[in-house]
C-alpha cells in the first residue's frame, strides 16, 4: 500500500507541475519565475513538499526575479530569433553577429540553470546574481555538465519529437535543482571548511547568503 500511494503522489505531483510548467510557458513571461518555483519545490523531499513551496519563494524574491526575467528573456529572445533569421535567410547572414548570438544562447541557459538556486539562497542584485551563477559552475564542473546535458537532451528529444516538450517538461527542473543544490552544498562547504554531509545535516532553508558567499541569518 505504501508503494502504490508514493506512486500515486509522484503521478499526481507530475501532472500538476508538468500543468503549471506548460500553461506558464505558453504565456512565456511567467515560465522563469515559475520554473524557479518549482526548483525551490524540488528542494524538498517528496513527503514535505507543498503546493506553497513554488509560490512563497517567488513572492519572497519577486524583485530579483522580476529583473532577471526581464535580462534573460532579452538574451535569449535576441540570441533565438537571430539564429533562426539567419539560418532562414542565408543571403544575409553574418557570422560575427551568429557566433554572438550561439555565446548568448549558451549564457542565457546556464543562467536560467544556475541563477534559480543563488535566488533562492542569496540576497544579491542582478550583477551579483550573474557573477555568482558562473561561479556556481566551479562548484562541481560534473555537476554542471549533467544539469546542462539534462536541458540539452530535453531540447534535443522535443526538436525530434515535439510531443516529448509536454511530457519531459517535468525533469528538467527535477535534474536542474538536484545538480545545482548540490553544487552550491559544496561550495559553502569549501567557505566553511566543513563537509557537505554535515552541511546537509545543519541545513536550515531560512539561511541566506550574502554576495560575498557569507551566511545571512538576520533575514
Amino acid at each position: 500500500m505504501k508503494g502504490l500511494r508514493i506512486i500515486g503522489d509522484y503521478f499526481l505531483e507530475y501532472l500538476i507541475i508538468t500543468l503549471l510548467l506548460i500553461l506558464s510557458a505558453i504565456l512565456i513571461i511567467p515560465f522563469i519565475p515559475v520554473f524557479i518555483g518549482v526548483i525551490s519545490y524540488f528542494r524538498r523531499d517528496l513527503d514535505a513538499r507543498m503546493l506553497k513551496d513554488i509560490f512563497v519563494p517567488i513572492k519572497e524574491n519577486l524583485v530579483i526575479i522580476i529583473k532577471f526575467t526581464i535580462f534573460e528573456l532579452v538574451l535569449l529572445s535576441f540570441s533565438a530569433l537571430n539564429i533562426y533569421f539567419m539560418n532562414t535567410n542565408l543571403e544575409v547572414m553574418n557570422e560575427f553577429i551568429l557566433f554572438i548570438s550561439y555565446v548568448g544562447l549558451i549564457i542565457g541557459i546556464i543562467f536560467l540553470i544556475n541563477a534559480p538556486i543563488i535566488i533562492l539562497n542569496m540576497n544579491v542584485n542582478l550583477r551579483q546574481l550573474l557573477f555568482n551563477s558562473i561561479a556556481l559552475i566551479f562548484g562541481g564542473f560534473v555537476n554542471s555538465l549533467l544539469a546542462i546535458a539534462a536541458v540539452g537532451v530535453y531540447v534535443v528529444a522535443g526538436i525530434l519529437f515535439p510531443y516529448l516538450l509536454l511530457i519531459g517538461i517535468y525533469i528538467v527542473p527535477f535534474f536542474v535543482s538536484k545538480y545545482t543544490n548540490q553544487n552550491l552544498l559544496k561550495l559553502k562547504a569549501r567557505k566553511l571548511k566543513t563537509t557537505v554531509e554535515e552541511l546537509t545535516k545543519k541545513e536550515n532553508q531560512d539561511d541566506y547568503f550574502d554576495e560575498k558567499g557569507y551566511i545571512n541569518h538576520s533575514e
